[in-house]
């Protein structure tokens, strides 16, 4: 809002406010300014752009709650004053506007509370019942009230965009998340006001709500008098002044009750004796009238009670109702979103329909952690902390958006949930790529554990993570700059093509792991694969497996000490200098296949997927080789993994894959013998049928693949 809502008041303060030190300020940053004093024209100027920004919506509110307009005016003023005196403690994330409008409800109708309870022949109880209210008004104070009981995020946004005025796009500027999102919450906060005022008999509330949410006076001008006094007000109260002589008795008072009423709330938290405060608190709060004897039927000029219902209102959704209700809204826009690309039928349609229709994962992310912080150390939380950990690493965190979400759930499993085998046996599942969030994630869920169960598998986690993050470190340590990332697409005839992306990791991070000592973190990695089989032999890995696409108990489960002898084997067998494993089976046309057939030759041998996206990118790269070496001492072999072969086959047939693959199916025999941990993953083996590397891939593969056949094939004779 601008100064000019507030009047004469506004023009007067324009030279305070419009004067540079306040313009483009969020309320943040306001708010500490004022906070931080001293109580100067700077600190005045920070308040006053608070009361020009947020006054209307405030005004509006108190307005519909009381109808008496002095004490609307009372309210107002204890509301702002109720900022003064919390601004040090106040958590401002994005818009001070939510905080307000709560804090205007609950001083509005501690105020209207408080003029019921007064004695017959009070001027302000004659005013109120001589003047007519409008036909609506119990119902405006009542989605008020509905207002202030939405969770957090929808309320943001019907404060900003419905009381303040703002549009959807200037709201999900304020908010620093898209459109979409204001707009998906908007709707879902329609219909919860919409049924809870249908429960509470303000039928029919569509229509109306529709009204309100729609009407110019859901803000109002503020009296320029009022506006003036309530920023010279908190101005000389911030200073150290006394109430008494800056505000008016009945605005004292108003301020008196609120705060105790709060003081209390928090004690009642923080003490034993929840009973005695609660019966305390309704008495402060004025449920309690002293006025009437016990059992003293209502008076006539009573407000009427509102209607019993006929059944209880139903129970509010446990954490874990709440949680799969949010799941289930994700699963249901990516298959609206997959079923709108599906309708593109060029490679420009497609771009043009991916950000209109891809869901808001930060949305998802950020509503799964406001559901885990109001109710830490419930299942539901868990559930949900472990779905933000699982979407957030199944694709790369160690950049972008997703590191904050990410790194914030697991750091709250970590603090609520470290002893829940269900944590630790999600952490087995972060060793596909490195990042930040993982290792601290894997390292902390270790440190704090204290079961057996969870203790033994996250020191088998951590112990995963360590010899992948090994890997991760020679490589980076032998290429100064990293690769890009690379994604699968299709063009407007359905082939496939590959386009680059950024890097995969932020430059930071990227050096972190070149300083990083490789053979340290190899060495305490197999030192913990050790710690697992003395300490945790028994412990079972994998109770639950996916069988058919669901998940069904495991008949015939390992042990912790399997397989962590089966990483050893890794780090002992399966090392550059020893000899590859034997592989024998038939190819993907069923013709016999057998790795040592081709001793003599180097061997070029890729583990992949066609749902893998990097696998794929890769395709392109590995058939050129096959061509540019056709003839020499040299074959590229392909392994198939975790897919039917019917997917493998199509895969070969779009991306014209020219070289005989294993089919390794679902199980994985042969990823199992090799321990693959992620995809795509390049052996280089040479002539004599050793292993030469595990990690060479782009043009540093051609060049590695080069040098090995310059080891076998004859040189030139030197000239006579």
């Amino acid at each position: 809002m601008k100064l000019g809502a507030l009047g004469t008041a506004g023009r007067e303060l324009r030279a305070l406010f419009d004067g540079g030190a306040t313009a483009g300020l969020a309320d943040g940053e306001l708010l500490a300014r004022f906070a931080a004093g001293p109580a100067d024209a700077g600190s005045e100027a920070a308040f006053a752009a608070l009361v020009a920004r947020h006054g209307p919506m405030v005004w509006g509110t108190c307005r519909r709650i009381l109808r008496d307009p002095h004490a609307a005016e009372d309210a107002f003023q204890a509301t702002f004053l109720l900022l003064v005196r919390k601004a040090g403690s106040i958590r401002v994330d994005d818009s001070l506007g939510r905080w307000l409008h709560g804090a205007g409800v609950r001083v509005a109708l501690r105020a209207r509370a408080s003029a019921r309870r007064r004695v017959d022949g009070d001027l302000a109880t004659i005013d109120l019942l001589v003047t007519p209210p409008p036909p609506d008004a119990d119902l405006r104070a009542a989605i008020d009230e509905e207002v202030d009981r939405l969770p957090p995020a929808y309320r943001s946004v019907v404060v900003l965009c419905h009381l303040e005025g703002l549009t959807r796009e200037h709201a999900a500027s304020t908010l620093g998340c898209p459109v979409g999102t204001v707009n998906s919450r908007l709707s879902r906060a329609g219909g919860l006001l919409k049924s809870r005022l249908t429960r509470r008999g303000l039928a029919p509330a569509s229509a109306a709500l529709s009204a309100w949410l729609t009407a110019p006076e859901a803000s109002a001008a503020v009296p320029p008098k009022l506006a003036g006094a309530t920023v010279a007000a908190s101005t000389r109260i911030a200073s150290g002044g006394a109430l008494a002589g800056t505000v008016t008795a009945g605005v004292a008072v108003l301020l008196d009750g609120v705060l105790r009423r709060m003081a209390l709330m928090t004690l009642m938290k923080t003490t034993a004796f929840g009973s005695t405060l609660i019966a305390l608190a309704a008495f402060v709060a004025g449920a309690g009238d002293p006025a009437r004897p016990a059992g003293e039927p209502p008076r006539s000029d009573d407000p009427p009670q509102a209607a019993k219902p006929a059944e209880p209102p139903p129970k509010p959704p446990t954490p874990s109702e709440q949680f799969r209700s949010i799941e289930a809204e994700w699963k249901a826009a990516l298959e609206k979103f997959s079923a709108e690309m599906g309708k593109g039928k060029t490679q420009a349609e497609r771009d043009a329909i991916f950000p209109k229709f891809y869901p808001d994962e930060m949305d998802y992310f950020r509503r799964c952690l406001e559901l885990a912080d109001a109710h830490p150390k419930d299942p539901g939380a868990r559930d949900a902390l472990l779905w933000v950990v699982g979407e957030g690493m199944r694709n790369n965190d160690a950049t972008g958006p997703r590191m904050v979400p990410t790194g914030k759930a697991a750091e709250a499993l970590v603090r609520d949930f470290a002893d829940d085998p269900r944590v630790a046996r999600a952490a087995l599942r972060i060793d596909n790529a490195p990042s930040a969030n993982r290792g601290a994630f894997a390292r902390a869920l270790r440190e704090k554990a204290t079961g057996r169960e969870a203790k033994g598998l996250a020191t088998l986690a951590l112990a995963q993570y360590l010899g992948m993050e090994a890997d991760i470190i020679h490589f980076a340590r032998t290429n100064p700059v990293q690769p890009k990332s690379k994604y699968q697409m299709r063009d407007d005839e359905g082939k496939p093509y590959i386009k680059e992306g950024p890097e995969s990791y932020a430059d930071s991070y990227w050096q972190w792991l070149r300083s990083r000592d490789e053979a340290a973190t190899r060495a305490e990695s197999e030192a913990l694969y050790h710690r697992v089989i003395a300490e945790f032999a028994d412990v079972v890995h994998n109770p639950m497996h996916y069988e058919g696409g669901k998940l069904v108990k495991n008949p015939s489960p390992k042990t912790l000490a399997q397989v962590a002898e089966a990483k050893l084997d890794d780090l002992r067998n399966l090392v550059v200098g020893n000899p590859a494993p034997e592989i024998e089976g038939p190819d993907l046309d069923d013709r016999p296949l057998k790795l040592s057939d081709h001793r003599g030759k180097v061997v070029v041998l890729a583990f992949w997927g066609s749902w893998c996206g990097p696998c794929m990118a890769a395709i392109p790269q590995e058939r050129e080789l096959a061509r540019r070496l056709q003839g020499k001492p040299f074959v590229l072999l392909g392994v198939n993994a975790r897919e039917k072969p019917e997917a493998a086959r199509k895969a070969v047939r779009d991306a014209a894959i020219t070289w005989p693959s294993w089919h390794d199916g679902e199980e994985g025999g042969i990823v199992d013998r090799y321990h693959i941990r992620s995809f795509p993953t390049v052996f280089v083996i040479d002539a004599r049928g050793n292993i030469r590397s595990k990690e060479a891939g782009g043009e540093g593969l051609d060049k590695f693949v080069d040098q090995l056949l310059a080891e076998i094939e004859p040189k030139p004779a030197d000239p006579e």
